[in-house]
């Protein structure tokens, strides 16, 4: 402990400073890990001396840095007229370099004391990074601001998992920019107000009913990302918990990270509200809420409004919104058309930007697992392979508020080139699933935590497929790459080509694709789905293994009563595309090895021939005076 005459030395030699200095001391910690009455790992600048611990009476600064780590573990005095104060003026963690750390254990006390000269505030974070921990038992005073500065390293950590008693905070006011993790066992209070910053995290810890609370006796402002943890165990849905509390209440999270909740299930959100509390205050709480989902299959455009939970779901009136257009008005089966949930809806104007729904009296009930189909209004005309199209937004009203439902897509027509994995056994398909025809001479699929299979990769080159003349290369767990050597290969609409076994089923699926067109110098990003393959060859429409004559028959009946039985590209009818993916794969399978006697069928070839006149009947029949559908030589 500091005496008297040390006092009066140490005041007189930081007269004699600049104003600045003398307003303020630095006192610096030179160990890496210890307690805060380690006077010897104290050094203070001023007096070029250590053994003195930073003192409110001196106005000094405890500055933590360079990796060191402070334990308070006893109650630290509060400073005296007769100048006894062991508490410091300010505290600062790596506000210079490296990591500062604070730690208040479960026996200490520590007040940051309102100086002459010093403001008693806590900084955690500057030019390098702050940590404040603050556990079960331990007290924490702060006479000024708390504000922790914005990087997600800069950490705040009120209470602990476990451990006995209350990690006890009051602060003079509170802005928080780094990461904040505030457990059920701490108790925080804000003379003032408390700011949650817009790169900030607050990640409550939360447990059944019991909330994490931050109290202010002001404004509370949010900001920054919301990031529940309940420990890995799922919440349940209807539960609520109270996050913050002050005389009001301002701004919203930018998003709620629910990667710490659990398994949530589908349908199932977070929701942040604003209630009534207790003296005319404002709480802000985190609710669970079943959502409706907008089912939308993109290979049929169908889409419909489901409750895929166990609670029934309130609602009356929801819209469907899309910036790019892609609703289709005139298929809209609305819930006013089919006078569905109970009736009394009233149709909006519906446009390819819009579609909704209100309902004039009362609310309706979406029943646990109830399904109310919408007809086929997703129906993209993208200009351009590659050109976004689901963007598709749910949102809907309800007794007790407006909130934003959940948009599910089902279905593998997409604008892109499409790797599909098949997520039960790892093999993957090249598939041109667009309506666009399009000319590569290069892919790469990549995997950032190794998923690839290199040794059971059967590629192009392998195959000797799409045109031949592909040079793969070494392969590896985090990519398989391939070139064409020269000229291109053209997939048309409804292309594929197997890829084999290239995921690894036990690893996080996190494959990228990336391919090349022809002409161009830079990658073009495709689609990536993991989805079941169906199998057999595409044009195997009686799923016997074989491409042949007989599939050709089902097409021919489903091209003439517009139904899927003939579908070969997945785009959910049957088409003249559909036929000519049958003609390649019928042809592939055909083709004799020398010597072979030939099959008594027709060739592939000529039942196409013959198939082209009767299409192109029923072509003219329905008033067109042009075939569009030619055999492939």
């Amino acid at each position: 402990m500091r005496n008297t005459s040390q006092k009066l030395f140490a005041a007189a030699l930081v007269a004699l400073l600049s104003s600045q200095a003398a307003a303020q001391t630095n006192v610096n910690w030179t160990g890496s890990a210890g307690s805060w009455n380690t006077g010897s790992a104290w050094f203070n600048e001023a007096l070029e001396q250590s053994g003195l611990l930073p003192s409110a009476d001196f106005s000094e600064i405890a500055r933590i840095d360079a990796g060191g780590v402070v334990t308070v573990n006893t109650a630290l005095a509060d400073g005296t007229d007769q100048g006894a104060s062991t508490n410091p003026g300010e505290v600062r963690l790596g506000t210079v370099s490296g990591v500062g750390e604070l730690v208040i254990a479960g026996t200490g006390t520590l007040r940051v004391q309102d100086a002459a000269d010093a403001d008693g505030g806590l900084e955690v974070g500057g030019a390098g990074s702050g940590i404040l921990r603050v556990l079960p038992g331990g007290a924490l005073t702060i006479d000024g601001g708390l504000a922790s500065a914005p990087a997600a390293a800069n950490l705040v950590q009120l209470g602990a998992p476990a451990g006995a008693g209350t990690a006890s905070v009051t602060v003079g006011s509170a802005v928080f920019g780094g990461t904040t993790v505030v457990h059920r066992n701490a108790s925080f209070n804000s003379a003032a107000g408390i700011s949650l910053q817009p790169a900030g995290t607050y990640r409550p810890v939360l447990s059944g009913a019991l909330g994490a609370t931050l109290q202010a006796a002001g404004a509370v402002s949010l900001a920054g990302v919301l990031q529940p943890d309940f420990g890995g165990v799922a919440p349940a849905v209807g539960s609520s918990w109270k996050l913050l509390e002050g005389t009001s209440v301002s701004g919203a999270f930018a998003s709620i990270d629910a990667s710490l909740a659990g398994s949530l299930g589908l349908g199932r959100s977070f929701v942040v509200t604003t209630a009534a509390a207790a003296g005319n205050r404002k709480a802000v709480q985190l609710s669970l809420r079943q959502m409706p989902v907008l089912s939308v299959n993109r290979d049929t455009g169908m889409a419909a409004l489901t409750n895929p939970g166990t609670t029934p779901i309130s609602l009356d009136g929801y819209t469907i919104s899309s910036d790019l257009g892609v609703l289709k008005p005139t298929a809209w089966n609305s819930l006013q058309d089919q006078g569905a949930l109970g009736g009394s809806w009233r149709e909006s104007p519906p446009s390819a930007n819009r579609l909704s729904e209100l309902k004039r009296t009362g609310a309706a009930t979406l029943a646990a697992g109830q399904t109310v189909s919408l007809g086929a209004v997703f129906a993209p005309a993208p200009l351009a392979i590659g050109a976004p199209t689901e963007d598709l937004v749910l949102q809907y009203a309800s007794p007790d508020g407006d909130f934003d439902g959940v948009v599910t897509y089902a279905g593998t027509k997409v604008n892109n080139i499409l790797l599909q994995v098949d997520p039960g056994n790892g093999q993957a398909r090249l598939r041109n699933t667009s309506s666009f025809t399009v000319q590569i001479d290069g892919y790469t699929i990549s995997s950032v935590v190794g998923a690839l299979t290199p040794g059971t990769w059967n590629s192009l080159d392998d195959q000797n497929a799409a045109g031949g003349d592909w040079r793969q290369s070494t392969g590896a767990t985090t990519r398989l790459s391939e070139l064409k050597r020269a000229s291109f290969t053209t997939l048309a609409p409804g292309s594929q080509f197997d890829l084999g076994t290239i995921f690894n089923t036990a690893r996080a699926k996190d494959l990228q694709f990336q391919y090349l067109p022809f002409g161009a110098s830079q990658p073009m990003d495709g689609a990536v789905l993991f989805s079941a393959l169906a199998a057999g060859a595409p044009g195997d429409f009686n799923g016997d293994t074989l491409v042949n004559g007989a599939d050709l028959t089902i097409w021919r009946s489903a091209f003439t009563a517009a139904t899927a039985a003939g579908d070969a590209d997945s785009d959910g009818d049957t088409d003249g595309f559909d036929f000519l993916i049958w003609q390649r794969h019928a042809q592939a399978a055909a083709a004799p090895a020398a010597g072979d006697a030939l099959a008594a069928v027709p060739e592939p070839a000529s039942l196409a021939i013959a198939l082209v006149a009767a299409v192109c009947a029923v072509v003219v029949r329905a008033g067109s005076t042009a075939c569009p559908l030619q055999p492939i030589p």
